[in-house]
């Protein structure tokens, strides 16, 4: 839903795959969202920094955020924070902490906003449709 314009994009399949988990989770499985979440984010840093430096030497995706040469590139404290904010909590989430849906929702209006600016950022799009939050959980197969 909120990840579909990230379809017409080949290069962007896992993106739109780490999000469209996110998104799917985040009411029933708030933790698995959180991952998810965290995955894509990750992928849109590490797209950024290795075009900007090319190599990573081994850095952590910490690493690469605090890089000033990513910093002075991304050019939005907001965007840093956010991407710190999904950073933080899902490592949360992947060290077994437990998640409220509520969080979840947290962490997947800022995947929004993060994969939505990065997208503009390289040129891709001049916008992205605003965030819808989910609202009630898929029902379950039988």
């Amino acid at each position: 839903m909120n990840f579909t314009y990230l379809e017409k994009f080949p290069k962007f399949k896992k993106l739109h795959e780490y999000c469209s988990e996110a998104e799917e989770f985040a009411l029933s499985k708030p933790s698995i969202s959180a991952v998810s979440a965290r995955k894509a984010m990750e992928f849109v840093v590490k797209m950024i920094y290795s075009s900007l430096i090319g190599q990573d030497y081994g850095f952590t995706v910490f690493d690469m955020m605090t890089d000033v040469r990513f910093i002075d590139y991304i050019n939005s404290p907001t965007m840093i924070n956010s991407m710190h904010f999904v950073r933080k909590m899902g490592n949360t989430a992947a060290h077994g902490d437990t998640l409220t849906h509520s969080d979840a929702l947290d962490m997947l209006k800022e995947l929004h906003f993060i994969v939505g600016e990065f997208v503009i950022l390289i040129g891709l799009e001049k916008d992205y449709p605003a965030y819808v939050a989910p609202t009630s959980t898929p029902a379950a197969e039988p």
